[in-house]
């Protein structure tokens, strides 16, 4: 372990003062990108259209459902129909 630290802070971490101060200042210029990026906003925003499209999808397989029972209900009522077409009494209602 204390190799791969002395590797790792004789290869990549400045060994001056100056240095030391870039590096500071871009951790900084980072940090604000970050902070400007709003992806703490940007992700609660997601989060709620997600919720929404997952409403809207409950909705309409509600819907959906409610649709094949009805039809299922005229196709019942259909077959409960006779089906022989000279029983219904055919009234003309104009001349």
């Amino acid at each position: 372990m204390i190799m791969s630290i002395n590797y790792y802070s004789k290869y990549f971490l400045p060994s001056d003062e100056e240095g030391l101060d870039s590096l500071t200042r871009k951790i900084s210029e980072v940090e604000s990108e970050l902070e400007s990026a709003d992806l703490d906003g940007k992700l609660e925003a997601l989060r709620t259209a997600r919720n929404k499209q997952t409403l809207w999808i409950k909705n309409y397989e509600d819907e959906l459902e409610s649709l094949r029972k009805e039809v299922e209900n005229v196709q019942e009522i259909r077959n409960a129909l006779p089906s022989d077409s000279k029983c219904w009494k055919r009234i003309r209602l104009e001349p």
